[in-house]
């Protein structure tokens, strides 16, 4: 759990203060597991029987507990400090802010990952690019053979690639479609290779390195690798 908020700073300029500002802190509050509901130390410093079981109950009413024995670990009343909470949309996110009383907003990686789902759903002939590269990616990492054979293409001389062949993401689909057609389009003259050499069943999938096929594959690989760059540089300025 982390803690987002704006502090006021005195913004200081050769030795001289000439402006006071607001900067954003981000902290980081705990990583622990979630507590038990009757605490999860006793009085004599021992961890209640049971705690492990209740710890792991992944609804509202722990979550609630867990925020706010967080807070008090800080002195902190989570109801006045508390402003908002960020987080994905799944139900118990939306039954924790109720319960709080505070706003919910949702995650925009969440949103943006939905989003770019939506996208790919929507344009049949990027979906079906995505998933025959996809498709393709699983043949290989599934087969030793396979794997050794792509390997041994690519580390010849001359030759500075990714041996991976990449699958999406489910997590980050701006991401991992972006890179699944980029390591696509890099290996497609080893891919032709292998194919042609009766590698395992890889035959199969002789239409993903076709010249119509990769073209489609740069086509749409052209946005991809802008939205990827864009979320890259806005989780810089996150950063910074």
């Amino acid at each position: 759990m982390y803690a987002s908020f704006m502090r006021p700073v005195d913004i200081v300029v050769s030795g001289q203060k000439i402006l006071a500002d607001d900067i954003h802190k981000y902290h980081l509050l705990s990583v622990s597991p979630m507590p038990a509901l009757n605490h999860s130390i006793d009085e004599n410093g021992e961890v209640n029987v049971g705690f492990d079981k209740e710890a792991v109950k992944f609804n509202a009413e722990h979550h609630v507990n867990f925020k706010r024995k967080c807070f008090e670990y800080y002195k902190k009343d989570a109801d006045e400090f508390v402003l908002c909470q960020c987080a994905d949309s799944a139900g118990v996110n939306i039954s924790v802010a109720k319960i709080m009383n505070h706003p919910h907003i949702s995650c925009k990686n969440h949103n943006l990952n939905l989003q770019c789902d939506q996208m790919v759903e929507s344009d049949n002939e990027l979906k079906t690019v995505v998933t025959s590269v996809c498709n393709l990616a699983a043949s290989i990492r599934g087969s030793s053979k396979a794997t050794t054979a792509l390997i041994n293409a690519v580390s010849k001389p001359n030759t500075h690639l990714s041996v991976r062949a990449k699958a999406r993401s489910v997590t980050r689909k701006w991401v991992g479609e972006e890179r699944a057609l980029a390591a696509h389009i890099k290996l497609k003259d080893h891919l032709i290779n292998l194919i042609d050499d009766g590698v395992t069943d890889l035959g199969a999938h002789q239409e993903t390195v076709e010249r119509s096929f990769i073209e489609k594959a740069q086509k749409h690989h052209k946005y991809l690798e802008q939205i990827q760059k864009v979320s890259k540089i806005c989780s810089i300025i996150n950063y910074l």
